[in-house]
Parts: structure tokens; sequence; C-alpha cells
């Protein structure tokens, strides 16, 4: 038998194993996901110029974009 149920409402049906590993999924992804976050705001940058700022504005917007990524 073909399950024709609309991909939002085959989601809500989700019981029992299936509910639990989608949470457990889930939870794990999050827990990635932050401890991402806190790595990258761990991260330290040494500017080579000495002082001009450039550099360090520049590695500024790249860890923005990787952050956003």
């Amino acid at each position: 038998m073909i399950d024709k149920a609309p991909k939002a409402t085959k989601e809500k049906l989700l019981r029992g194993k299936e509910l639990a590993a989608r949470t457990r999924a889930l939870g794990k992804a999050e827990k990635l996901h932050l401890g991402f976050l806190e790595r990258l705001k761990a991260f330290r940058a040494l500017d080579p110029a000495c002082g001009s700022g450039n550099f360090l504005y520049i590695s500024l917007l790249e860890l923005k974009n990787i952050e956003h990524e």
C-alpha cells in the first residue's frame, strides 16, 4: 500500500519510536549547533598588520558569515 498522506500530515502522525528518534536527533543537532557557536565565540585572531584594524574588520565579517551559514 502506498502512503498518500501529505508530508505535514505524516509528520503529525509520528508516534512512539519514530517520535522519540526525531526528538533525539533534533536535540543532538541543537547541541552540536550550540557547541559550534561557543567555539566560534572563543575564536581569536592575531592582527598581522599590527594595528591598522582592516585585517580584524575583515576577520570579523568573515566570522559573521560563517555564523550565518
